[in-house]
C-alpha cells in the first residue's frame, strides 16, 4: 500500500469514527429525553391519583332516598313488632 491508500483508508476511518460518535451522543440525547418523558409521566399518575383520593365519591340521592326509607321501613316493623302487637 502506497501512502495516499493509507491517508485515504485513515481519513475514512476518521470519517467512520466521527460518524459513530455523533450517532452515540444522539441515542444519549434520545434516552436521556425517553427518561424525562417516563418521569413526566410518573409525576402526572401520581397527580392524578392523589387527585383522585381527594374526591369525594358520588352517591345517586336515589340510593339515599332508598336507604331512608328501608331504615324507616325497618324501624316502623320493629316499633309494630314490639309495642302495637
Amino acid at each position: 500500500m502506497n501512502e495516499s491508500e493509507v491517508n485515504g483508508l485513515a481519513v475514512a476511518v476518521g470519517r467512520i469514527e466521527e460518524g459513530m460518535k455523533n450517532l452515540n451522543d444522539k441515542m444519549d440525547r434520545v434516552i436521556a429525553q425517553g427518561d424525562q418523558h417516563a418521569n413526566t409521566l410518573s409525576e402526572h399518575d401520581t397527580r392524578l391519583a392523589v387527585l383522585e383520593s381527594k374526591q369525594q365519591p358520588k352517591v345517586h340521592w336515589l340510593t339515599i332516598l332508598v336507604g331512608i326509607v328501608a331504615v324507616a321501613g325497618f324501624a316502623l316493623a320493629i316499633f309494630d313488632r314490639l309495642y302495637v302487637g
